[in-house]
């Protein structure tokens, strides 16, 4: 087996106050503003943040902030956070919000996304990484510090299959659409909740203490007949929520759930020599890029199209 470990690119170029990532129409490389990188930095980089950080990343500052989300009052913070980040409202559901969670967990426009069905498809809008040939014992190895699919998925046996496989890691910022849905035709039958803390999963967070992954909340849900896919809680994420029903067979697009607020992340894996990752995204990967992504965008295909 190819070893190759996600390491370089599991914690993206950072340059400035922002993040750089590669834009996959224009292939031109943006840099991402990112809210409270300043915090962040102050946070996960010296010795005063980290007594604040012990309380951020408890269940219950998330849950209070969640709290005031769902409140009316929340509801005046919509129009400024859509003009900050520019958010093309024509592409959601026309409603009246009446919370900021309200607006968050907003739901698209039926035939507003090109789902490709003849594809492995992103389950979520934000920014991707893809490796291949993976190592479930060594997917990040920084400075020392090593975490496995073992530790994420908190269950040796069942992950021992996808050794050698394909990985792909989907961060979803704060100004993106944060509902996730099924990337391929699949039978989603065995779910687990895995509690955990609510550390942020921004690169700079994950490049000083790359075991995140495994220390944060996360869901996680094998997709038969080659797949599991985890989503995982972040820094004010209130809550991971699945509206999908185990047993029932799903399409690509389908929707599986979604976070409340705050950014968060979902990983896809899948056993070897299933699927091949899109080639443009598995380079800028190794340059050390993420790719900007919609869902129902195509980021891999099948090896066999027999397996679905």
């Amino acid at each position: 087996m190819k070893d190759i470990s996600p390491v370089k690119g599991t914690h993206s170029t950072v340059s400035g106050d922002g993040i750089l990532y590669v834009d996959r129409k224009s292939g031109d490389i943006h840099n991402e503003k990112v809210p409270g990188i300043r915090v962040i930095k102050w946070l996960y980089y010296t010795k005063s943040g980290n007594f604040m950080r012990k309380l951020i990343k408890q269940k219950l500052f998330s849950s209070l902030c969640g709290l005031f989300m769902n409140t009316r009052i929340s509801a005046e913070r919509i129009d400024a956070f859509v003009s900050t980040y520019n958010i093309d409202m024509d592409e959601f559901e026309d409603k009246q919000y009446h919370s900021f969670n309200d607006f968050f967990t907003r739901k698209l426009k039926e035939g507003k996304r090109d789902i490709r069905k003849d594809r492995i498809i992103s389950p979520a809008d934000g920014k991707i990484l893809s490796f291949t040939g993976i190592d479930i014992s060594r997917i990040i190895d920084i400075k020392g510090e090593r975490l496995s699919l073992k530790d994420i998925v908190n269950n040796s046996e069942e992950i021992e299959q996808y050794d050698g496989g394909d990985m792909f890691i989907v961060r979803v910022t704060p100004s993106d659409y944060h509902r996730f849905h099924f990337p391929l035709e699949c039978l989603p039958d065995k779910h687990y909740s895995i509690k955990g803390k609510y550390h942020t999963v921004s690169p700079l967070a994950i490049k000083k203490h790359p075991k995140i992954y495994s220390l944060n909340r996360r869901d996680v849900t094998t997709l038969t007949p080659y797949a599991i896919m985890i989503e995982i809680g972040a820094a004010l994420v209130g809550s991971i929520v699945q509206t999908f029903t185990p047993g029932k067979r799903y399409m690509p697009g389908d929707e599986k759930g979604y976070f409340k607020f705050g950014g968060s992340t979902v990983i896809l894996v899948f056993k070897a020599g299933k699927i091949i990752p899109d080639s443009d995204i598995l380079s800028n990967t190794e340059k050390g890029y993420e790719t900007s992504v919609h869902m129902g965008e195509s980021i891999a295909i099948c090896n066999n199209a027999n397996d679905i």
